[in-house]
């Protein structure tokens, strides 16, 4: 969430809107860089 948030921030200061799926693509390559797995996305969602 807060590496959308960031995304989002970073493109409302520079007066530009890419596209809401454009954001998530991002957001979720991203996420897998840093090691997020379907797993650990799961557990965070159910607050284990």
């Amino acid at each position: 969430m807060q590496a959308l948030l960031n995304l989002w921030l970073r493109e409302l200061a520079a007066g530009e809107y890419p596209p809401l799926q454009q954001v998530l693509d991002e957001v979720g390559r991203k996420a897998k860089e840093g090691g997020l797995t379907p797993e650990i996305l799961d557990s965070l969602l159910k607050g284990a």
